[in-house]
Order: C-alpha cells, then structure tokens, then sequence
C-alpha cells in the first residue's frame, strides 16, 4: 500500500519536475528540430514526415472504393456484447476484394459483388438458420448455416456463381476456408 506521501509525489510533484525539464529541453532544442525538418525537406525532396495513408477507404484518386449497402438489415447482436462470442455470424471479404458474404439476423445471407451490384448472389432471403459460418477460397464461397443442430453445407462458383457441391447432416458443421482450402468439420 502506498503511503500518502507517495500519493502527493506522484501526483503533484512529479507533474512540477515534468514540466520544469520539459519545457526548457523543449525550448532549447526547438532550432535544431527547426534545422533537422529544413534538411530533411532538402535531402528527400518532399516530407520528411511519414504519413500512412488509411487502405480500403479510398482508391489512389481519391474516390471511395465501394459502399454496400445492406438495406436496412443488421447482423445478430446479443444484449450484453462485452463477453459475447461473434461466431453466428458470418462476415468475409474475399481475397482480391470482390465479393463479401454477409449473414443477417433474419436469416438472410448475402454474396455482395463489391464491383457490381447487379452481380450480387442471395443465398436465403430471410431462413431459420441463426448461425453461419464460411469464408472464400480462390474462387469459391463456402459456408454452413445451422438451425436446431442440423446444418446445411453448400460451396458455390463465384465466377459462374452457381451451387458446386453441398449436403446436410442432422449435426453441426464446422466451415473455415482460407487461402489453402476449404476445411470442414461436424460434431
């Protein structure tokens, strides 16, 4: 336990002590920062400053990449998130940016063309399902959608955006594709 003399050192005077040295030190060096930012400007011909510019928001001239909208569906959210597990629904983006795949609370689930809405896929419109797993791998969305222990299984062609393969079991299915492939589990 901290005895109360601490308390006033770390509060106050520690404060005093901070501002005292930097202040001067900061008053000080200010012509050599001065000095250092000229040269800087000289010897790399522009800002010697380095800015990260924020990916995903905008493209290279300055327009937004894309906006999609969702027309006023929401994915399931739980009254209590602060421990709350995310799993049930499903958000993906595909590697090169093309399409994501987005489940909602009624249900629904959406393979949205980021390039062109009219090449946007509706899997289910409104379902039972209320939780949903998947991702891409190349070319191909893959995903589970689960409703009272049965689970449906269905990888789609984006290219030709037609249904690969799929099945059902009366268990849950497990989905995770990544950039090697498509791996699928049931308990």
């Amino acid at each position: 336990m901290k005895k109360p003399k601490d308390r006033i050192y770390a509060g106050y005077i520690k404060r005093i002590l901070d501002l005292l040295i930097s202040i001067p030190a900061f008053i000080i060096l200010l012509p050599l920062m001065i000095v250092l930012l000229i040269t800087g400007f000289a010897a790399m011909k522009g800002n010697p400053l380095f800015i990260q510019p924020r990916p995903g928001k905008k493209d290279k001239n300055g327009q937004e990449k894309t906006i999609v909208s969702f027309d006023n569906k929401k994915q399931r959210v739980v009254q209590n998130d602060i421990f709350a597990d995310p799993n049930d629904n499903l958000l993906a983006l595909s590697g090169n940016g093309k399409f994501l795949a987005v489940s909602f609370e009624d249900g629904g689930l959406m393979v949205y063309d980021t390039t062109d809405k009219d090449n946007s896929a509706e899997i289910y419109d409104q379902s039972d399902f209320n939780h949903f797993e998947g991702g891409f791998y190349d070319k191909f969305f893959a995903f589970s959608s689960t409703k009272d222990g049965s689970s449906v299984f269905a990888v789609i062609n984006m290219d030709k955006m037609e249904q690969e393969g799929g099945f059902e079991l009366d268990s849950r299915i497990g989905v995770q594709p990544d950039e090697t492939g498509i791996y699928i589990s049931h308990k």
